[in-house]
């Protein structure tokens, strides 16, 4: 299945171009039968629409991927991404980093360490793919109280 199938559910044709214009994209490889999505083909996907929706959230991200990249005629590697989520009671869904994790190995990730963040309150988690551990992605937990809040704040 060709990579504009799977951005098409998600973007515009325009902003496929937009998208494609401004990210450095390494082809994920394709196979014979087109109802068939690789976890490279699907990974790719998700990166480049998770990285449009971050354009259109964060105007300072971008004012620099407009401004300062591509304007200068680059693009942007994307080689790792932050997610964040809080580790305590969920419901039926796991809680913290599990929560992506179980998207993550099945696309072909796996854990790389875990680290704690501590003037953030936080422990990270890192994820690479097993054919690419050059990209790689970022969830972070922070834990909760006893009242399922999050703990307060350290200032930086």
């Amino acid at each position: 299945m060709p990579l504009e199938e799977l951005l098409g559910a998600c973007l515009s044709d325009h902003e496929i171009a937009v998208v494609r214009a401004q990210l450095e994209i390494a082809p994920p490889g394709s196979s014979a039968d087109r109802s068939v999505v690789s976890r490279a083909l699907l990974s790719q996907a998700l990166t480049m629409v998770l990285f449009h929706d971050l354009l259109q959230r964060v105007p300072a991200a971008r004012d620099y991927v407009t401004t300062d990249v591509v304007a200068r005629g680059k693009r942007v590697v994307f080689d790792h991404g932050a997610l964040r989520t809080v580790r305590c009671a969920c419901g039926d869904l796991p809680a913290g980093e599990a929560a992506f994790t179980r998207i993550l190995e099945p696309l072909g990730y796996r854990l790389q360490g875990v680290y704690p963040l501590p003037r953030l309150g936080m422990t990270a988690a890192r994820t690479a793919t097993r054919t690419d551990p050059r990209r790689s992605r970022s969830s972070s937990s922070r834990s909760c109280t006893r009242s399922g809040s999050p703990p307060p704040s350290r200032p930086p």
